[in-house]
Order: structure tokens, then sequence, then C-alpha cells
């Protein structure tokens, strides 16, 4: 990657991706988003991101591995809660539950959002083979 005026900025004022720099030497991606790999931010993170606009009212709580009760207007917003691009400790990582280790799956997602089109499911399910022994009927 190229040394950029984005790439210079984000190691001026992020101690993370300036340690990384100084220990790999590779300049960092300033789109990339660091978080902790929580199972609904990997599964929010396998769905296309024209698609996470189209599953709103989402209700995060213990089901989705969260020790509190929270709304979000749609999937695109609760990642950038869960994964915010300025990387750092954030609000969700005060809210985990670092014992939910269970794959979540759209059909996890679908009980607990008030409207995810049967098409984004359906996809979901066509690229997630491994996972069809989780699938609810």
């Amino acid at each position: 990657m190229r040394l950029t005026s984005r790439s210079i900025h984000l190691l001026a004022t992020n101690p993370r991706a300036q340690q990384e720099f100084i220990r790999t030497g590779r300049i960092p991606d300033h789109d990339q988003r660091h978080c902790r790999q929580s199972p609904l931010a990997v599964l929010i993170a396998s769905i296309p991101p024209r698609d996470r606009p189209l599953i709103v009212g989402i209700q995060i709580g213990p089901a989705l591995g969260f020790s509190r009760t929270l709304h979000f207007h749609n999937a695109a917003r609760l990642l950038s809660w869960l994964c915010p691009p300025h990387g750092g400790n954030t609000a969700a990582d005060a809210s985990t539950d670092r014992r939910f280790t269970r794959p979540l799956t759209i059909d996890d997602l679908r009980a607990c959002s008030s409207d995810l089109p049967e098409r984004i499911v359906n996809d979901w399910w066509a690229r997630h083979q491994s996972l069809k022994h989780l699938r609810r009927s």
C-alpha cells in the first residue's frame, strides 16, 4: 500500500496503528475497522454492505451475546457501533458477553429484527452451506 495523507493521519492519531506499523513495517489501511470479533460482528460483516441498511429494527441483547438490550435502526448502524472506523475501545466492548462464543446465523438476527427480507436470508444461507446444521425451520 502507498503512503497517503490519510495513512499518515492514521499513524499520527491512532496509537494502535502506529504500534502495528513499528512492529510490522506495513502501512496501515485507513479503511480497516479494528474491533473485537464478537459472533454478532462476524455475522453482520458476512452480509453484503448493500443489504445491511435493509435489515431494520434490530434489538440486541443476551440472545445475540450482549449483557444489555439496545435498539438499532439498521444493520449498517449496528456494525458501525460494533466496529467503529476509528478503532480503540468502544461501548460495544463494555456490553459484550465474552463467554458467548456460539456462532450466530441469519436466523438469530431475524428473530431480533423487525424486518429482514427473505431474499437476504436465502442468499446468506446459499453462501454459508457449512452452517446448515444450525438452521432453524
